[in-house]
């Protein structure tokens, strides 16, 4: 018994150990130098591309970007295009850009590089159904005159296949 245990114990560990990361592919909403440059967008876990999402993750975020000009304050915005209309990312929490810098801290100079980090996940009781299967995300930073200085779109994919009672049911 003890060795089943620790057979899944450690199935369990091999199997976060193998959970990879990807840099995806994005599209730059701005003109290059515009006040920054996107340099990559990576998502953990993800195995293929686009991302498939699951309602029941939760996926860390990390953007490279780099400023043209100096920055004091920023203020991130995620959101996605639905039926043509952008709508913001419920449960996203990490709007202040200088807070979720990975060794780094504002005021940034120009031409620095650093590495913003985000977590994104479909808060509980997300209508996951009605959410089409493929879906157009939007990132901005504004800084701290609330200018847009760069964004990235990219896709991702919405798994459905979760369980019934992670879905709202929908009356008719």
């Amino acid at each position: 018994m003890n060795f089943f245990v620790f057979s899944l114990a450690a199935l369990a560990l091999v199997s976060q150990a193998l959970a990879t990361s990807m840099d995806v592919h994005f599209a730059s909403c701005k003109p290059a130098g515009a006040g920054a440059t996107i340099n990559s967008v990576n998502v953990n876990p993800c195995s293929a591309l686009p991302c498939m999402l699951s309602p029941k993750d939760s996926y860390n975020v990390t953007v490279n970007v780099t400023l043209t000009n100096g920055l004091t304050t920023g203020q991130a915005k995620l959101g996605a295009m639905l039926h043509n209309l952008f709508v913001s990312y419920p449960g996203f929490t990490q709007t202040d850009f200088c807070k979720n810098l990975v060794d780094a801290e504002c005021p940034l100079k120009p031409g620095q590089s650093v590495l913003y980090k985000m977590l994104i996940f479909f808060p509980k009781g997300t209508p996951i159904i009605l959410l089409p299967s493929v879906i157009e995300i939007e990132w901005k930073l504004q800084d701290q005159t609330d200018k847009e200085i760069t964004c990235f779109n990219s896709i991702i994919r919405v798994n459905k296949n979760e369980p019934e009672e992670r879905r709202i049911p929908i009356r008719v």
